[in-house]
């Protein structure tokens, strides 16, 4: 896991691996999502929306998927065909 985190935020590129990000439609994981794909990430994004932010962006590359993070069910199978996942989900009061 530490080798996946130091891979993602030192610069080193990494073709092929694939990242999920929770919470990517948001300021903290849109942008997570976008470092890592400029790094050559292959990024899905479970977000409540499912869309992209910033359309016209670098992630226009990013797999969108509607859903809730909470829900188990939906997150098993992503988990498990990622080599690394962020949390990035927050709540506004």
């Amino acid at each position: 896991m530490l080798r996946t985190r130091f891979l993602l935020f030192s610069g080193v590129v990494a073709v092929g691996k694939k990242l999920l990000v929770l919470g990517g439609g948001g300021y903290v994981g849109s942008r997570v999502a976008s470092i890592a794909v400029g790094r050559g990430w292959d990024v899905t994004s479970l977000s409540r929306r499912g869309i992209n932010p910033r359309p016209g962006t670098t992630l226009d590359s990013v797999s969108w998927i509607s859903g809730d993070a909470s829900d188990a069910a939906a997150v098993a199978p992503l988990v498990r065909d990622a080599d690394a996942v962020v949390h990035a989900c927050g709540l506004s009061l």
